[in-house]
């Protein structure tokens, strides 16, 4: 028998947990405290975490729920996920980096980065995703024709895009070191890419994120960088970080049950006989 004792009285802070107050105690603008004020919406934010967890672009969204204390200065668009915007400002200072984003029917999308690259064709991210827009969508580039939009037949397949653009300044190992665990794709001149589009309607496509398989390594690399002094860990931000644990923790253990069901029913041969 397994002495399960442990793991109900154990009090341990997960790593997740560990990286989120990391995150808090280095990053711009006092860090998750500034992201809410007396009224914040928790229960909405528990919707809301399943999105924060695991989604790169899920700006209007978090919008909705942050309201005008969402504030990214380097944001040309669209506003990406906060956690991972306050990360980046724990490396990186805000005026040394830019994000353009942008999420919506894969038409839309495709047609807006089209018209950036147009109009400069020598951005090395615009050129990369054009390319891959010309071979997934048939688009001749070379004349700068874009997805035709047809009102009776609306794209109803979704999908995202996102540049991020870092100065001369920024240490070029450290960004390497951060994008090993962030969705991007290094697509040259200080410029890094990720993107996920399709035409299978119906279908929303997102950039995935995962901060959990890659918690305790992050939490490593923000251990290089002394906190902020004036982050302080507010009531709002145990519950805004608590909130977050939960949801991957429950995640988690579904996943992990769901599994251990799985296993004991092809142990048994059938669902009845472990119910029996």
């Amino acid at each position: 028998m397994i002495d399960l004792r442990k793991y109900i009285t154990e009090e341990a802070q997960s790593d997740f947990s560990k990286l989120l107050y990391a995150i808090h105690a280095r990053s711009s603008d006092g860090g998750f405290s500034m992201l809410m004020d007396d009224d914040f919406d928790f229960n909405f934010l528990k919707d809301l975490a399943p999105r924060l967890n695991t989604t790169l672009l899920c700006g209007y969204e978090s919008e909705d729920l942050f309201g005008g204390y969402l504030s990214q200065k380097r944001i040309l668009n669209e506003n990406i996920n906060p956690i991972i915007y306050k990360l980046l400002t724990c490396f990186f200072d805000e005026m040394d980096f830019e994000i353009d984003a942008f999420s919506g029917d894969s038409t839309g999308v495709s047609n807006y980065f089209l018209e950036k690259y147009y109009r400069n064709p020598n951005d090395a991210a615009l050129q990369s995703i054009a390319k891959d827009i010309s071979r997934w969508f048939d688009v001749d580039i070379q004349n700068e024709k874009y997805i035709p939009f047809d009102e009776e037949n609306l794209d109803e397949a979704y999908g995202g895009a996102c540049i991020i653009r870092f100065s001369e300044k920024c240490d070029s190992e450290l960004i390497n070191n951060l994008m090993e665990f962030m969705p991007f794709a290094n697509t040259g001149d200080n410029t890094w890419s990720s993107y996920t589009l399709g035409d299978y309607e119906g279908y929303s496509f997102s950039i995935n994120i995962d901060l959990w398989e890659f918690s305790n390594k992050l939490l490593k690399l923000l251990e290089t960088i002394p906190p902020k002094g004036n982050n302080d860990v507010t009531h709002n931000v145990d519950r805004f970080i608590n909130i977050l644990d939960i949801h991957r923790e429950d995640y988690q253990m579904g996943m992990g049950n769901e599994q251990l069901i799985e296993d004991i029913i092809q142990s048994f041969c059938s669902e009845m006989e472990v119910i029996l």
